[in-house]
Order: structure tokens, then C-alpha cells, then sequence
């Protein structure tokens, strides 16, 4: 008898733990954030390290109207951003402390001598398909809830 409870046992902790590998998600593996902005939302690839950050969306020829660009910092500071080898016009939001601080909208791709554009501090930067922000009606001071 004990070993027929043993070897049932065993059969519930293999099909116990089948289920929890079918129905939890592995988090490690995660590679995009989502946002809802003006009632719709997106879902954002990440932009962490410099190197990520440096090339953005350069050299992309297209964007969905539904995914962008998340760049995530280590603290709250002016950010610089340019439009060099960028093919695709953007809107730029800025955020800090969970409320949008600065939008710059309409950035025109640029290949040679290009303008950069400073921001008010945040330490997050989304980039979206310009003409978004208005098409949306996203402003300076909405809240705004990252799901990172």
C-alpha cells in the first residue's frame, strides 16, 4: 500500500507542477513594457542600456501605431534627443513621478546636421508615431501608468 501511495504522490506533484509551468509566466524574459495613453494602448520596447538608448529607432523604416520606444534611466535629468538616421517622424513624451512632464511632437527623420532637442527632467522617454500626442489628446501634466 505504501508504495502504490507513493508512486500516486508522485503522478500529482508531475502533473502539479506541469500546470504551474503552463500557467505562470517567466518574468525574466520579458522585453517590452505596455502603457495605455489616450485610450489606447501600447506596447513599448525597451531602451536601457546606452548602447539601446544611442540607437533608439534609428535606421527602422516603420513603426506600428501601436508599439514604440521606452527609454528608462536611473534618475530624474534633462534628456537629449536627435532624429540622426531616424527614417520615422516621432512624438517624444517625457515622464517623472508618474505625470508626463514635457512632450516634443513631430520630430522629422534627419540624416545629416541634425538639431537636438533637450527636455524638462524625466526619467522615462516614449517615442510613438508622430502626430499621436494631438491625434489623442496626451498633455503635460496627465498621469500616466507604466507597466514595466
Amino acid at each position: 500500500m505504501k508504495k502504490e501511495q507513493i508512486i500516486l504522490l508522485a503522478i500529482l506533484l508531475i502533473i502539479l507542477g506541469a500546470i504551474l509551468i503552463f500557467f505562470i509566466e517567466d518574468d525574466s524574459d520579458i522585453d517590452a513594457a505596455e502603457v495605455e495613453m489616450g485610450g489606447r494602448e501600447f506596447i513599448l520596447e525597451f531602451a536601457e542600456t546606452p548602447e539601446e538608448q544611442a540607437k533608439g529607432l534609428m535606421f527602422r523604416e516603420s513603426l506600428e501605431e501601436d508599439k514604440g520606444m521606452l527609454f528608462v534611466y536611473d534618475n530624474i535629468a534633462p534628456r537629449l534627443f536627435w532624429m540622426k538616421n531616424t527614417y520615422i517622424p516621432l512624438d517624444l513624451i517625457f515622464i517623472a513621478g508618474g505625470k508626463i512632464v514635457d512632450i516634443k511632437q513631430g520630430f522629422q527623420p534627419c540624416l545629416e546636421d541634425c538639431q537636438t532637442y533637450e527636455s524638462l527632467p524625466a526619467r522615462y522617454v516614449i517615442e510613438i508615431n508622430a502626430g499621436l500626442v494631438e491625434e489623442l489628446g496626451i498633455e503635460k501634466g496627465q498621469e500616466i501608468n507604466l507597466k514595466i
